[in-house]
């Protein structure tokens, strides 16, 4: 598999920026090994692509991922190259795009992968959930008498997004950090709120492609 991520187009708006100052390194003009590539902008052998079974047609969202993941544990290589660009038009440009795109991806999220590890957004989600949850069951359990343990449930719950955004710190400028943080928090939002569905589609689901070996 070759490719490369999508980039942004001139004048973004500042989510778009700091989305992508933080999930794009610099460009570099040699090929390097990755995860995976989004198939937007994705090139795969036709012999590789059968072997595998292809993208899983019963994946709503996630299924570039996911046939990556499967080419991987099949023994291929998936290698990134940014002199293959391409332009993404579609990515969120408010807050509210950014939960709803993750609300939708959030519905097809694959809970694990070909080689059986969770996706560390999958867990993290889930505690952001939890501790969400576990604030307001506080709330409206004790009413103020509840409000400091549910606030600090809440102040966990936003740690989550905090800490996705300082492991960007290396690409992202420190005072561009708390807006990062702000685009994580929508994206986690739009994430939980999709979870409980994602997972019972997961248990109902007809097994998918499975890598060769």
């Amino acid at each position: 598999v070759v490719g490369s991520r999508h980039v942004i187009p001139d004048n973004p708006s500042w989510v778009e920026e700091v989305w992508h100052q933080a999930h794009h390194l610099k460009v570099r003009e040699q090929p390097r090994e990755v995860p995976y590539i989004p198939a937007g902008n994705l090139v795969v052998r036709a012999d590789v692509f059968r072997q595998v079974q292809g993208f899983d047609p019963s994946m709503e969202t996630g299924e570039d991922p996911d046939l990556c993941n499967r080419i991987r544990s099949a023994g291929y290589n998936i290698v990134e190259w940014d002199r293959i660009r391409c332009v993404h038009l579609g990515e969120p440009k408010t807050l509210l795009q950014v939960f709803r795109r993750e609300r939708w991806h959030g519905r097809g999220v694959r809970l694990r992968y070909a080689d059986g590890k969770w996706a560390p957004v999958v867990i993290a989600t889930v505690l952001f959930l939890l501790l969400i949850l576990a604030g307001l069951a506080g709330l409206a359990a004790s009413g103020a008498l509840g409000a400091v343990p549910s606030l600090a449930s809440f102040a966990l719950a936003l740690g989550i997004p905090a800490v996705f955004a300082a492991v960007k710190r290396r690409t992202v400028p420190l005072h561009r950090l708390p807006a990062l943080t702000l685009v994580y928090t929508f994206y986690f939002l739009g994430r939980a709120t999709s979870l409980p569905g994602a997972i019972a589609r997961a248990m109902f689901r007809k097994k998918g492609p499975q890598a060769d070996g």
